[in-house]
């Protein structure tokens, strides 16, 4: 396969684009996708459109539709309603306190890494 792409301030465009392409070309993963959007941490300003989709996707990864629908909403209170970079980054302690060991805190870890990327 491709070699992977890590994500920086560089690389995220492309990484977009291909999230993008791919979702276009991918009907189970556009669902993935715009159900993610769905998924609580919604309605958001369009210019967070981006890293609402990618932190759904976090937080669906590996885990069943309902129990990320109620994580997320958990999530969505800690940071106020809002689901932003700014939101996040700033309410980092209640979100780790949240999502505290092992694939949950790289969950936050990931979160945390993306808003400061947006």
């Amino acid at each position: 396969g491709a070699p992977a792409l890590v994500l920086n301030s560089d690389t995220l465009p492309e990484a977009l684009a291909h999230l993008s392409k791919a979702a276009s070309n991918n009907q189970p993963f556009r669902e993935l996708l715009d159900g993610g959007s769905s998924l609580v941490f919604t309605p958001a300003p369009n210019e967070h459109a981006a890293f609402i989709q990618l932190c759904n996707f976090i937080v669906r990864r590996q885990i069943s539709v309902a129990s990320a629908s109620s994580i997320a909403g958990k999530l969505k209170k800690i940071v106020g309603g809002v689901w932003t970079p700014q939101s996040v980054l700033s309410n980092e302690p209640g979100l780790r306190d949240y999502l505290k060991s092992g694939q949950s805190g790289k969950k936050v870890d990931s979160f945390l890494a993306l808003a400061r990327l947006f």
